[in-house]
């Protein structure tokens, strides 16, 4: 996985007519992300501040699932889609912040 920036994310929920609502939880997010050589738990930052953090107004769990959908296009890895969406809504409402937790259940999304 590239470097990811904010104004990539941004752009991508401005999409579904979002605006940042906590641009630290992103920040966050992304510096985490581009530090981490773990391909899941990169991706487990970023789906964090959406689905737990609410970074934007409206849009979470789509943008989501578009950069999910799109790093794993990138990496060639499959994804069982209607198990993704189904992650993404149950994070967001649960609220689910442990980082172990929503690596598990990414890697859970991937076709081997």
């Amino acid at each position: 996985m590239e470097k990811i920036s904010i104004k990539q994310i941004i752009r991508t929920n401005a999409v579904y007519g979002g605006k940042v609502n906590l641009n630290n939880s992103l920040t966050y997010a992304v510096d985490r992300a581009n530090n981490e050589r773990n391909f899941y738990r990169k991706l487990a930052y970023l789906i964090r501040s959406m689905t737990s953090d609410h970074s934007f107004s409206d849009g979470n769990k789509r943008t989501a699932i578009t950069i999910i959908l799109s790093e794993f296009k990138v990496k060639n890895i499959k994804v069982n889609k209607i198990m993704l969406e189904k992650t993404i809504r149950d994070l967001s409402k649960t609220g689910e912040g442990n980082i172990n937790i929503i690596e598990r259940r990414l890697r859970r999304c991937s076709k081997k």
